[in-house]
């Protein structure tokens, strides 16, 4: 197995997390919990303990700067950083969204056509809106499908 917990280190050790986590113009602020689960090549590595932010753009942030510090040391590893993200779950570890490390280099680039990072993340939430809404339609349908199954069976015995 890799040794990923120094690179991981960097994730809460990172000199930009200090100031949203813990600085004194929060106090009285309410915090959620947040999971950053880090994956590399298909395996993940959860978050055990979670961080508090005020928010989840404030949590895609601190991912994010935690991707840019990680990025220069899994090089010198010698690992892929594209091949790399994390994953970042509420208190309740629903998933709700997914950082691919290549973003970082994506953001680099001078192209006028790059997205906007927080065009991305709109868009990660309609995107996740959307799947919510489908997965509510899909259910609705199976339950009347069941419904119409269970009635077609009730039947079929009373002609038997």
């Amino acid at each position: 197995m890799r040794k990923i917990a120094p690179i991981l280190a960097i994730c809460y050790g990172s000199k930009h997390s200090e100031p949203l986590a813990s600085g004194s113009f929060l106090k009285g602020v309410e915090m959620a919990k947040f999971f950053m689960d880090y994956r590399q090549e298909g395996e993940l590595y959860p978050d055990q303990n979670g961080i508090e932010f005020r928010d989840v753009e404030e949590a895609y942030a601190q991912a994010f700067r935690s991707a840019q510090d990680m990025w220069s040391e899994l090089l010198r590893a010698r690992q892929d950083p594209r091949r790399c993200s994390f994953e970042i779950r509420d208190s309740g570890r629903e998933l709700l969204f997914l950082l691919p490390f290549i973003e970082v280099m994506e953001s680099c680039r001078r192209d006028s056509t790059a997205p906007d990072i927080t065009d991305t993340y709109r868009s990660a939430c309609a995107t996740r809106d959307h799947a919510r809404r489908a997965a509510m339609e899909f259910n609705e349908v199976l339950r009347a499908l069941q419904g119409s199954l269970k009635q077609s069976r009730a039947l079929l015995v009373c002609e038997i």
